[in-house]
């Protein structure tokens, strides 16, 4: 059986990827570590653009398709956005009060409303992946899937475009990085490409950036 195009599959991996590393990170905290406090902001900032980046991308470019062919099958995935973002405004808000003010009551607090999200946003990304793929690929064809993934990068700025890359090339195979940065060396200039792999280095194990490197 051929693999179909999942217009879900990076994009999920790498929201795992940060997640789970937020977690980590707030449950690990030490709260006068002021370099732990930083990355804990940092990841949360990032996984905000990109969680909005990417409900804003399914909501313009593939629920709409999807919604003309089989009315009323993307109802449930829309209200779900909602409650999901309802979830990580509770959840960013319980990270900026122990940013602000490090101690073990905020800690608890915004270590639980993370995982909290964790679980229903897993749950969320697996229906999509399962439910709403199915209907996906009995109604579109591989070449109209990626038609969508090609408006939904064109609108990426460069910026928002390396951010994606810090959380998803980390969280790919081999096989994976190779697909994702082979079509990026095919459509930027190579000072960029090369520019962007240097960069990528921190986010990385030196096994990883030595893959990456020889691609």
């Amino acid at each position: 059986m051929n693999q179909r195009v999942n217009i879900y599959g990076f994009p999920h991996k790498g929201i795992r990827y940060g997640l789970g590393q937020l977690s980590f990170k707030v449950g690990s905290l030490i709260f006068n570590d002021t370099d732990a406090l930083r990355v804990c902001k940092e990841i949360t900032d990032d996984l905000s653009e990109l969680l909005e980046l990417h409900l804003n991308a399914e909501e313009d470019f593939v629920l709409p398709p999807l919604e003309t062919k089989v009315p009323g099958c993307t109802q449930h995935n829309h209200e779900d956005h909602i409650e999901m973002q309802r979830l990580e405004r509770e959840m960013n808000a319980a990270i900026l009060a122990l940013v602000d003010s490090p101690n073990e009551m905020h800690l608890n607090i915004a270590y639980t409303k993370i995982n909290h999200f964790i679980k229903e946003y897993f749950r969320h990304m697996s229906e999509e992946e399962m439910e709403m793929n199915k209907v996906i690929w009995e109604h579109f064809s591989d070449q109209e899937i990626l038609g969508w993934q090609g408006q939904i990068l064109a609108i990426l700025t460069p910026a928002q475009f390396f951010k994606w890359f810090k959380y998803i090339i980390p969280s790919l195979t081999q096989l994976e990085q190779s697909i994702m940065l082979g079509g990026f060396k095919q459509n930027a200039p190579i000072e960029a490409y090369n520019a962007t792999i240097r960069n990528l280095e921190p986010f990385l194990t030196p096994k990883q950036f030595t893959y990456i490197s020889s691609l």
